[in-house]
């Protein structure tokens, strides 16, 4: 096939084509037009200058109001109840000898006087029996050649045994009496019911429960201490052949049953063992005479009622104290420095609901991050929107 002339001029027109666009393209790059990398800007984050305080620390706990002396009265006769006293009910208030219980005590009137009658019929006859040793004697004196008189003849047995029945006729009327001092059922202390059991009209034999009483001079709360928190409490110990002369610790029982209230209490000793359940101490704490009416309360405690506990801890100097809002896995927390966040490692001795005392890792006059940053490496920049960097508060008791 021949190629004529207008195909190749056809041909090196569009090779001409493709040449021209391929130089323009070369000579029109595009321009490199990459923004320089901008410097990061600073974290705003809040800050407190770490300072040495003096803080006494605060144990918190919680136990159930018990009573200090509680007991079961219990019948020691047998008859019809007659009469109870005016404050017999659940919740009623008592005072030392007052009669709670009277058991019907007729029949225990009429054992008195027939013990009575007894012991006069045992006394005339010991007289009657001293009479006849008396003249046995004096016969024997007179009728015999000086030698010794027997026992049986000068009536020393049948003595002894007159003497013998006036002695089991007063332990019978004293026996008697008993029981009738025993049908008034009186209260052993000052008190409260806490669960009646009888009541008028009811016959009772010896030994049936009639209430469950308890003093009112003084509620116990036992209060588990964690085996961490020992070391900063002060608590009272006495061994067997020396009594540990110490202050006791003061306490704050605390109320929220309905309107929160408080008492003031204080540590009166620790068990002697170890709880098996929480494997913890367990402390008592004492308050006394909660049941008095004062400003301060609107209602007395309740036996059973649960209620919290601030525990008055050891007082130490020149110790760090910081938020545990800043502490981030319990190992470490955030500083501001040079304008740089950096990450700090500590060790905490104590940790309460709201602070920790540090031990290692922070010194005065560091700057404690107290945002909430989360996971950043260190290094990023920050930079502080505290007014004139606080320092931590030093408050009283705020461990």
């Amino acid at each position: 096939m021949e190629i004529t002339k207008r195909q190749i001029f056809q041909a090196a027109g569009v090779l001409l084509v493709f040449l021209v666009i391929s130089f323009l393209i070369i000579g029109n790059k595009p321009e490199n037009k990459t923004k320089p990398v901008a410097a990061p800007k600073p974290l705003a984050v809040e800050t407190e200058a770490i300072s040495l305080t003096n803080h006494q620390f605060i144990i918190d706990s919680f136990g159930s109001a018990q009573p200090k002396t509680q007991s079961l009265l219990v019948s020691q006769v047998t008859g019809e109840i007659t009469e109870v006293g005016s404050g017999f009910d659940d919740g009623g208030y008592f005072s030392k000898g007052d009669t709670l219980v009277q058991i019907d005590p007729r029949d225990y009137q009429v054992n008195v006087t027939l013990a009575e009658s007894e012991l006069l019929q045992n006394q005339l006859a010991l007289a009657e029996e001293q009479a006849r040793a008396n003249q046995a004697l004096i016969d024997w004196q007179r009728l015999s050649n000086g030698d010794k008189a027997p026992s049986l003849v000068l009536r020393k047995p049948q003595l002894a045994a007159a003497q013998a029945k006036v002695e089991s006729a007063k332990s019978n009327l004293e026996k008697n009496k008993l029981d009738l001092q025993r049908t008034q059922i009186k209260a052993p202390y000052d008190g409260r019911i806490k669960n009646k059991k009888v009541d008028i009209g009811q016959f009772v034999n010896a030994n049936t429960q009639l209430a469950e009483i308890f003093a009112t001079d003084a509620i116990e709360v036992r209060l588990p201490i964690k085996n961490s928190e020992l070391a900063f409490i002060n608590l009272p110990g006495n061994f067997q052949n020396k009594t540990v002369s110490q202050s006791y610790p003061k306490v704050k029982i605390i109320s929220e049953l309905g309107k929160p209230q408080t008492w003031d209490g204080k540590i009166v000793r620790t068990e002697a063992a170890i709880d098996a359940t929480s494997n913890q101490l367990n402390v008592v704490a004492r308050i006394e005479n909660p049941f008095i009416a004062d400003a301060q309360h609107y209602s007395p405690l309740k036996i059973g009622q649960y209620v919290k506990a601030q525990i008055e801890g050891v007082k130490l100097t020149d110790v760090i104290v910081i938020p545990n809002r800043s502490i981030y896995q319990g190992s470490y927390v955030y500083l501001l420095h040079d304008g740089l966040i950096q990450r700090r490692n500590i060790t905490t001795a104590f940790q309460t609901s709201e602070k920790s005392l540090v031990t290692e890792g922070l010194q005065a006059g560091d700057q404690l991050i107290t945002s909430t940053l989360g996971q950043i490496p260190s290094g990023t920049p920050g930079r502080s929107i505290t007014d004139n960097q606080a320092t931590l508060p030093n408050p009283v008791n705020d461990l």
